[in-house]
């Protein structure tokens, strides 16, 4: 062929130069079009020819295409998909082959040509074919073509109106194409010839052109997002310096007469351009930051530009920011991401302005993500005043209401839309959404006398009263509410309720004011009976239970008789009620009512002369016991009714496994479930209903509190010794064996370990200390000391502590000990035990019968623990010495405060500056063996503060409630006293440190501790290189891959000087970066070390990578990009088959890869993962695929 047109140059022959034409063109559509380029560069007369022919062998291909389109054709720009009820794609047999090969090397041949520079020439043809040909069936001539349409945009300037419209209509049809691949190439398109050309006026103002930019937001993967937000800042940048288009035309009527609501960009159209753009780029970041980097400490960083931009201030319309919370706020996005957008949406009152657009953010976005289940399970605490609250929960409601107070016209839509959310979980996953949702309705009708409820929304409120699915405090909350709801509606309208359901839940709620109303009992409405099923109609299950507590009461009736009944026929009532409560699955009237029943003194007095009815008294317990973990309201019942049998029975106690129970319930003490503790909140929320369901409260629903079961636990272990000691020495055995097996080194926090564990140790060991032999004494004060020196956390160590101190206030013979242990030189094995053991020691030394000679010693051992090197014993030892010398002074032990070493030291302690404001853990842990050695302390003083890994359980209160509660058992008490008093709450005011700001919860990560290894690998130089065939000598010449990584989009001289090392390493054959003078930066040669001397670093600037990817596409080289989207494959996985010959790029450590170069990407793959950290660092994600690539192509010398 070059010869041939060289001799044609010389001697032109018209019919030699048009088959040579020909025969080019076959050429260029076979595949050979890099043999045909240098050709036509020599000849342009030729060059003319031949483009003229395969642009006419290319309109025939692209006329008969569009002739047959079916099967040929996904998108046709001539004709109305959307028109024809059948699918595009049809069998393939029914229409004429298409050869999609000769159109793919033609579109190929084009684009190298024009970007050699060729500018001449039918250019409208050539633009023509490229649009029908992007909507191919065919991918690869869709790919074709957009490659040479990008090219030609180049070539040709600025476009004709007529082209530009052409241009949308296409776009638009293959944006709204079913299949997935064209779908993609209508945003690729869109963002090529938005960012190359001018877009003009009338297709900016264009609604659809912004409404899809809003879909491509909302609904796109990374990829579409990153599209969309590249047209959108062209797109703002030419509509705002546009008079014409700035502000668009908020009404703009077509040619049927139909009006159509356009976005505006900016209603102040005096706003400085300037301005406009600026808060408008803000904008694009944070959706960047949210959407596509979603880095949570970046995330929350936006908080103030969230803050701007939500402002009235601010030039960004709210449908943008609809659509960034819109996008934001759905299941893919990660949890804590969501939460915090959430959260600031609910308590910046986020609520712009009240229009249809916002009406319709509330229901589709705010409602949905605000009713999710885990937003409140997750948000479940104590207050400061051991309030049980849903902080979700409270929030949602403050913001409904918000929104409704200042809703105006639009309130009846958005009313709609929250008794939609009602309606849809009366049957629905999560309950309790509806009660926040129905108390936030209420609090907005409440505080706006402009709020009316329209008829058919009463009737909807009405309907939810009668509501089955729901847990029983829940339903009654909903039940209570919605006919309270109806009756003030009723009140405030002038006119009357029409529909029936209306009317029927405001005679209940009249009915049910009535019933509160009256004096005295509720004698239809009892304790633990619901609102919602008073006065109802009873279910089969109903009558039931109905059934056995009538049950109940017979036996109750015949235990209180003085008439003698058979153990026989007591024992088969026991056993008929504890069946209908298993076959009613435990319901909780029954359940806190049998153990008062089951454990009565009179029936358990019986049940020790009937083997049966024992066995089944003792297996019925432990079955409430194990129910009582999770159902916590069972707690209370079955404690007090223990106790209760105790102290009147104490021989009963045989008939029980008590070791187990008292132990079990240390050991584990009981948690509500999620449920309840939402239940228990609900309960809360129905007393602010009305102030006559006041009452009801957590005891209506669930009797007494956790708290009165474990005081009662706490107080029967009091008073065991004076019943049956060797109770007491096995509970105390059982408790402290775990704790003394104990191999060190400790987690801080171990799950198996429990405060109340030690609480009851501390009662087991006051009652033992005088029963036990000298040698068992000594065995229990050894464990002890072990325990303590072993502990790392305060709380446990200051309980550990009690006991021991108490040990020595009983026993003055083994003081000595203390002494003993404080001699030890060794200050760096075990510093905080010797701390305590100082804190002890003075304890000791302030006891009525401790003398001068204890002191002295003690003194004496504090002086070189005072300069000891570990920081924990020196100041321990310089805080304890001013103490000793107040008491030697207040003793008159002159041996102690005369001594001048001891006086010297005691004055500069109390001359440094913090020794009067002492922290506040000094305070909190200080102990008085006698004063403070009382029941009051031991559960709520002020140690309780030390840390916070577990939450005072019960209090003073709770013991005085039991002392109330059996006033009847003055005498059984008084023979089975308490080993420690009641004592007095805390009084000391403690001085508050200042409390450092919370992190939002969704910054806060769960602290899981670590175990060490038991080896450590010393770090070696790689050796692989010996098993991979390489000659490691310099004269040897490493055969590289056809392997090309682009780094140039990649800025940090850290990350690239990894990514010369990671690229050499696996025998890339080159690599390119922004700026190759990089290489000569300190922090890219610390790392490189010496890599990028053995392969080609070259230059290659960003905005020159889409053309320089495009340019090796045509050479045959396939591009792969490392991103995360929808079309990304799985490293590694079997669908991840990467090109043996194939370009890899590398996106920026923030924004990943631009949209227009992954529009060129042939193939994106992601790493899979496994962790909670989101992402790798940019060198070790490529290192990874390097890896992976050589894997499957490795290759030998």
């Amino acid at each position: 062929m070059h010869f041939t047109a060289a001799l044609l140059l010389e001697h032109p022959d018209h019919g030699l130069q048009q088959e040579l034409v020909q025969r080019l063109t076959d050429m260029i559509e076979a595949g050979s079009a890099d043999l045909v380029l240098p050709v036509v560069a020599r000849d342009s007369e030729l060059g003319e020819a031949l483009l003229g022919n395969v642009i006419s062998s290319l309109e025939r291909r692209v006329l008969q295409m569009k002739e047959n389109w079916k099967g040929n054709l996904v998108v046709n720009v001539d004709a109305d998909l959307n028109t024809n009820h059948k699918s595009p794609f049809i069998n393939a047999k029914e229409q004429p082959q298409v050869d999609f090969d000769a159109l793919k090397n033609t579109f190929s041949f084009l684009r190298q040509l024009l970007a050699s520079g060729y500018s001449n020439g039918p250019l409208q043809q050539i633009f023509d074919a490229s649009v029908t040909c992007m909507g191919a069936s065919d991918e690869g001539t869709c790919m074709a073509a957009r490659g040479t349409f990008s090219v030609l945009l180049s070539q040709m300037g600025e476009l004709q109106t007529d082209q530009l419209d052409l241009l949308w209509i296409f776009t638009k049809q293959l944006i709204r194409s079913t299949s997935p691949f064209h779908h993609g190439v209508g945003y690729s398109l869109w963002l090529l010839w938005s960012t190359k050309l001018l877009v003009p006026g009338h297709i900016l103002a264009d609604a659809e052109y912004w409404q899809m930019l809003q879909t491509g937001l909302r609904k796109g993967d990374g990829e579409r997002r990153k599209q969309c937000l590249g047209i959108f800042r062209r797109s703002v940048a030419l509509a705002v310096k546009d008079p014409s288009t700035r502000p668009l035309a908020k009404i703009y009527p077509t040619k049927s007469g139909d009006i159509h609501l356009y976005l505006e960009l900016c209603a102040d159209i005096n706003l400085d351009t300037n301005i406009v753009l600026a808060q408008y780029e803000r904008f694009c970041v944070i959706f960047e930051t949210v959407l596509l980097g979603r880095y949570l400490n970046q995330i929350l960083a936006c908080k103030v530009d969230l803050d701007e931009l939500s402002s009235s201030s601010s030039a960004v319309k709210t449908e943008w920011l609809y659509t960034l919370f819109a996008s934001a706020l759905t299941p893919q996005v990660q949890e804590s991401i969501r939460k915090f957008l959430g959260n600031w949406m609910i308590d910046s009152h986020f609520q712009p302005e009240t229009t249809e657009e916002f009406a319709n953010f509330f229901r589709d976005v705010v409602l949905p993500w605000g009713a999710q289940g885990s937003l409140f399970t997750s948000s479940i605490k104590r207050r400061d005043d051991e309030k049980l609250v849903c902080s979700h929960g409270e929030r949602l409601v403050g913001y409904i209401s918000r929104v409704l107070q200042r809703a105006g016209p639009h309130a009846s839509g958005l009313i709609d839309a929250l008794l939609n959310i009602l309606a849809g979980r009366r049957s629905g996953s999560f309950p309790y959404a509806s009660v926040y949702v129905l108390e936030g309705l209420a609090q907005a009708f409440a505080a706006s006398k402009e709020l009316v409820l329209m008829p058919h929304q009463l009737e909807q409120v009405a309907s939810l009263s009668a509501a089955l699915a729901l847990p029983e405090v829940a339903r009654d909350f909903i039940h209570s509410r919605s006919i309270k709801l109806c009756a003030d509606s009723a009140a405030r309208s002038k006119n009357p309720p029409g529909a029936f359901s209306t009317v029927e839940a405001i005679q209940r709620w009249k009915r049910l004011q009535a019933e509160l109303d009256s004096p005295g009992e509720h004698a239809s409405l009892g304790q633990l009976d619901p609102i919602a099923a008073w006065q109802s109609e009873y279910s089969v299950r109903d009558g039931k239970e109905m059934e056995t507590l009538e049950k109940c009461q017979t036996l109750a009736t015949q235990l209180c008789n003085a008439v003698q009944h058979s153990p026989a026929d007591i024992e088969a009532l026991v056993e008929d009620i504890w069946s209908d409560v298993e076959y009613l699955e435990y319901p909780k009237k029954l359940l806190i009512k049998l153990p008062a029943l089951f454990l009565h003194p009179r029936l358990v007095q019986v049940a020790q002369d009937s083997s049966g009815l024992a066995e089944l008294v003792s297996s019925t317990t432990e079955k409430l016991r194990d129910l009582s973990q999770t159902r916590v309201y069972l707690l209370a019942p079955l404690m007090c009714a223990l106790r209760h049998m105790a102290l009147v029975s104490p021989t009963a106690m045989d008939l029980l496994p008590m070791q187990d129970i008292i132990a079990q319930y240390a050991e584990r003490v009981p948690e509500p479930t999620v449920d309840l503790q939402l239940e228990v909140v609900s309960a809360d929320l129905v007393k602010t209903i009305d102030p006559l369901l006041r009452d009801f409260g957590y005891e209506h629903y669930f009797g007494a509190p956790m708290s009165v079961g474990i005081a009662a636990l706490l107080d029967l272990v009091s008073r065991l010794g004076n019943m049956d000691a060797a109770l007491v020495r096995s509970i105390y055995d059982r408790l402290v064996q775990r704790w003394a097996k104990q191999k060190t080194p400790l987690p801080t926090v171990s799950a198996w370990k429990t405060t109340l564990q030690l609480q009851v140790m501390v009662l087991c060991c006051e009652q033992l200390v005088q029963r036990l032999t000298d040698q068992e004494l000594l065995a229990m004060l050894k464990d002890l000391h072990y325990i303590l020196s072993i502990e790392p956390l305060p709380r446990f160590r200051y309980l550990q502590s009690w006991m021991v101190a108490r040990i020595y206030l009983k026993r003055q013979d083994l003081r000595q000990r203390i002494i003993s242990e404080l001699s030890s030189k060794d200050h760096h094995s075990n510093p905080k035990y010797l701390a305590s053991l100082m804190k002890i020691g003075v304890m000791i030394a302030k006891l009525e019968d401790s003398d001068k000679d204890f002191a002295m010693e003690l003194a004496a051992r504090f002086v070189p623990l005072a300069a000891s090197s570990k920081v924990v014993i020196r100041h321990e030892g310089q805080w304890q010495v001013p103490i000793l010398m107040d008491l030697a002074r207040a003793r008159g032990w002159s041996e102690v405060f005369g001594s001048t070493a001891l006086a010297s030291l005691d004055g500069y302690i109390r001359s440094l500056e913090r020794f009067d404001q002492p922290p506040l853990e000094r305070q909190l842990d200080r102990f008085d063996p006698i004063r403070e050695n009382t029941m009051t302390n031991l559960v709520e003083g002020t140690w309780t503060k030390l840390d916070v890994f577990d939450t005072v359980l019960c209090r003073k209160e709770d013991f005085q409630a039991l002392d109330k509660a059996d006033q009847d058992l003055d005498a059984s008490r008084s023979q089975h006293h308490s080993c420690i008093a009641l004592g007095e709450a805390p009084v000391q005011q403690l001085p508050l440190q200042p409390k450092e700001p919370d992190a939002p919860e969704e910054a806060k990560q769960e602290l899981v501790p670590g175990t060490a290894s038991d080896s450590r690998a010393l770090q070696t130089k790689g050796t692989a290189y010996l098993a991979s065939g390489i000659d490691d000598s310099d004269s040897a010449e490493v055969r590289r891959n056809d392997l090309i990584v682009v780094a140039s989009l990649v800025d940090n001289p850290y990350n690239l000087g990894g990514l010369s090392r990671v690229s050499e390493i696996f025998a890339a054959s080159e690599m390119h970066l922004q700026n190759h003078h990089v290489t000569g930066n300190k922090d890219f040669s610390n790392v490189s070390v010496s890599s990028h001397l053995h392969f080609p670093i070259m230059q290659l600037s960003a905005p020159n990578v889409p053309e320089y990817l495009a340019s090796k596409k045509d050479e045959g080289w396939r591009v792969v990009g490392i991103e995360q989207t929808d079309r990304s494959v799985l490293l590694g996985s079997p669908e991840c088959k990467l090109p043996e010959k194939v370009i890899l790029v590398i996106g920026s450590e923030k924004e990943g890869i631009p949209a227009l170069v992954l529009s060129e990407c042939d193939m994106l793959v992601e790493i899979p993962q496994q962790g909670i950290t989101r992402s790798l660092n940019v060198q070790t994600a490529a290192a990874i695929v390097l890896y992976e690539y050589t894997r499957q192509h490795r290759r030998q010398t």
